[in-house]
């Protein structure tokens, strides 16, 4: 049984992520950057930019917290939309 929920709750952590990047990308974009130009800004590399908005790795609420204001919004509006 315990098998099961994990899987469950990496799926549903997967999705969040997803989500999260999508949010990410759009937030990005909105200030006109690139994921070159983005990722020195965000005190991140390139490449986990990358997987971030890709949904392909996860991100600690700090660090995601420093994304969030680089990009000026909130981890509200990266994981809530709101």
């Amino acid at each position: 049984m315990i098998l099961v929920q994990e899987i469950i709750e990496r799926e549903v952590i997967s999705r969040e992520m997803a989500t999260i990047g999508r949010r990410l990308r759009s937030a990005r974009k909105r200030k006109g950057w690139t994921m070159r130009e983005a990722a020195p800004e965000l005190g991140i590399s390139l490449t986990f930019l990358c997987d971030l908005e890709n949904g392909k790795t996860r991100i600690s609420a700090d660090r995601l917290l420093g994304v969030a204001k680089g990009l000026g919004v909130s981890i509200g509006q990266l994981c809530k939309g709101l």
